[in-house]
């Protein structure tokens, strides 16, 4: 059986917020070519999780590791904290909810940004490539676009193709579909289908089952900042263990969603 390296570790993490624990002592690993994708209700720390894993929120404890090396905790001194951080974020990329695109920059400028001033690259260079990569998430035709004229979908599309950009080693998923009309979200839907289909390794956290369920390697189940369950889509969606994963998927289904 092959064994994979995993790409991201996160050991013993824990978060609050005032008296509001966000995260109870949680670990998870993320294997290269994996897609994982979090699920849970509301409120149970999935995106507090996921933007521990390139420390956009910084844990109170725990560890984590990002390709073999160690991120946190954070270095004691000020410059090498800062180029820790600056290379843990080449190696990490993050596609929010809400886009998060410079309003005043066309989409291949949006693309091309962080290429320039992150890894050095020339503007001719990081304009090819993300040329190429609005052309791969559909967009040949939206290069010279600000993104107020263009739809949710859109957006969202220049948003990954940023985030692919930086070539990272795991690119982080954050409820990428839950600002969009329900009519945009399958176009978005089907480019992190190609990215997983091609090997990227992805941590995605989702409330859309149908993707979990079709796409992911792996399911993690979060429930008041833990980790309640977590196994193959058909373990968890088919045979869940733990009560909360039984009322979760309960209340979808009550809700309409399809499980």
């Amino acid at each position: 059986m092959e064994q994979r390296q995993a790409v991201v570790t996160l050991k013993g993490i824990r978060k609050s917020y005032g008296s509001f624990v966000a995260l109870k002592n949680v670990s998870l690993s993320v294997d290269a070519g994996e897609t994982v994708c979090i699920i849970g209700p509301s409120g149970s720390g999935k995106s507090t999780l996921l933007r521990c894993c390139n420390l956009l929120e910084l844990p109170d404890a725990g560890t984590l590791d990002v390709g073999g090396t160690g991120y946190f905790p954070l270095a004691p001194r000020a410059k090498a904290r800062s180029e820790s951080l600056r290379r843990l974020r080449t190696r990490t990329a993050m596609v929010f909810q809400s886009f998060e695109l410079f309003p005043h920059l066309s989409a291949i400028d949006n693309v091309a940004l962080a290429p320039i001033q992150v890894r050095g690259m020339s503007r001719a260079t990081a304009n090819e490539t993300a040329r190429s990569l609005l052309e791969r998430v559909g967009l040949r035709d939206f290069t010279s676009a600000r993104p107020s004229t263009l739809s949710g979908g859109q957006a969202q599309r220049v948003s990954i193709a940023r985030a692919l950009a930086m070539e990272p080693e795991v690119l982080l998923f954050d409820e990428p579909t839950s600002a969009l009309d329900p009519e945009m979200v399958g176009e978005v839907l089907e480019i992190m289908r190609e990215l997983a289909l091609s090997g990227a390794t992805m941590l995605v956290v989702t409330h859309e089952m149908r993707f979990a369920r079709e796409v992911a390697t792996r399911v993690v189940v979060m429930d008041h900042g833990q980790i309640v369950e977590t196994g193959t889509p058909d373990d968890v969606f088919e045979r869940p263990r733990h009560v909360r994963t039984q009322r979760f998927l309960q209340a979808l289904s009550r809700s309409g969603y399809a499980v």
